[in-house]
């Protein structure tokens, strides 16, 4: 196994849904079409009465100077939920 330089930046995108259905349809989407480097679905325990939290974790590396397309990775049929840190 070769090793490979790290990518000079990462934009990590915590994504918000309202059910595991929603979440997986769009977690199955967008590993088929490749447009993260990384993807994870998270489900969060209830806290009070809010019931459980559905998430998808995603990733896209970048070379610091130009920023991946947050419009483009964010777009597509059944719309992804759009909130990223």
């Amino acid at each position: 196994m070769r090793l490979l330089p790290a990518p000079a930046m990462v934009r990590r995108y915590l994504l918000s849904y309202p059910s595991v259905a929603a979440l997986t349809a769009d977690q199955r989407r967008v590993v088929n079409d490749g447009r993260f480097a990384y993807v994870e679905g998270e489900l969060g325990l209830p806290i009070g009465s809010a019931g459980w939290s559905y998430q998808l974790e995603a990733v896209a590396f970048f070379n610091g100077t130009t920023p991946p397309d947050d419009a483009g990775l964010l777009a597509g049929p059944g719309r992804l939920h759009t909130h990223h840190a």
